[in-house]
């Protein structure tokens, strides 16, 4: 199966950090669209920074593709530890004028944020692997499919669908699709194709909404174990 090569998050976290006002991570996740608004607007005057700051952070940032971004677990809670005390530091800056003491909170938050940064790039990476979870189809294009079990970080789904539709990824205990949730797979038309998506472990199912009859074969990301 030819899957794809995931972006390291830690490249465009930093890359978010120093020059997310000028949308420099949005293009390097290739979203020169989202990038050059961002640019223009000076990174949404320090909130759309901000923001996808910690979305990277926390691994909800996905590239031009939909894929995630690999990354550690731990490597994510020290990188969403100094994207806060980033933020928290440049407001404190912003209103420094307002006491005499303001500039030595940021100054404070600026030490913070250098001591975490030694610790937050070791060369050290997981060996991943991809691995088979299930294979799901259903004659009608309406209705949840079987539970699955994810114990990896990710998922890519390679799908066929008869006709035009929609296929969601739920947890295992939604009642149908809750509002504003978005469709991981749309077509208007039949198709075929392959998505990657992140999924914390636990029960999912899918649940399609189609034309036709629907087939998904699902694989997960896990960390190769040892031997």
């Amino acid at each position: 199966m030819d899957l794809p090569e995931l972006k390291d998050f830690r490249t465009n976290w930093a890359l978010s950090l120093f020059l997310g006002v000028l949308g420099v991570d949005r293009f390097h996740r290739g979203r020169p669209v989202t990038g050059a608004l961002k640019l223009l607007t000076v990174g949404g005057a320090g909130f759309w920074w901000a923001g996808d700051l910690l979305a990277v952070a926390a691994g909800y940032a996905v590239d031009g593709r939909g894929h995630p971004m690999k990354g550690r677990r731990s490597h994510r809670v020290l990188a969403v530890a100094v994207s806060l005390a980033v933020i928290l530091g440049t407001g404190v800056a912003a209103v420094s004028a307002a006491g005499p003491y303001t500039g030595k909170l940021a100054a404070g938050a600026g030490r913070t944020t250098l001591s975490v940064l030694t610790a937050l790039f070791p060369p050290a990476e997981p060996d991943w692997e991809w691995q088979e979870v299930a294979t799901l189809s259903a004659r009608t294009g309406t209705g949840p499919s079987e539970k699955f079990l994810v114990s990896g970080d990710a998922l890519t789904i390679s799908y066929t669908l008869d006709g035009a539709g929609f296929i969601y990824l739920l947890p295992a205990g939604s009642n149908g699709v809750p509002n504003f949730t978005e469709p991981i797979i749309s077509t208007m038309k039949a198709a075929a194709g392959k998505v990657t998506v992140r999924a914390a472990p636990g029960e999912y199912r899918l649940y399609a909404q189609s034309a036709g009859g629907w087939e998904a074969h699902i694989t997960e990301r896990v960390v190769r174990k040892p031997g």
